[in-house]
């Protein structure tokens, strides 16, 4: 659960959605989320271990999110540091597109 490592009242603040409905501001959330967490990816597999890739893999394929995090966050050390950068990222563009839209 990404409530765990992440702050997600100051998320919603610092995104200027505090005016939003509950469910979008989920919504929204949830798929940022999602995107951090495929960003990550791409920095972790490089991180894994020879003999855990094909685990990696059939896990990702699965799609199950929530599944992927937990090996991610057991067998890489540095995944939630990793995790919070990628969320970062992903609130930092999330703003400046909101920005150029208003």
């Amino acid at each position: 659960n990404m409530n765990d490592t992440i702050d997600l009242s100051s998320i919603v603040k610092d995104l200027g959605l505090s005016d939003v409905p509950v469910e979008m501001q989920q919504e929204i959330i949830v798929k940022l989320g999602e995107t951090a967490l495929k960003n990550s990816l791409v920095t972790v597999i490089d991180l894994l271990p020879e003999d855990l890739l094909s685990e990696f893999e059939k896990l990702t394929e699965s799609a199950d999110m929530e599944k992927t995090r937990y090996f991610l966050q057991k067998n890489i050390p540095d995944f939630d540091r990793i995790m919070k950068n990628e969320v970062k990222k992903v609130v930092d563009d999330f703003k400046r597109i909101k920005a150029g839209m208003s």
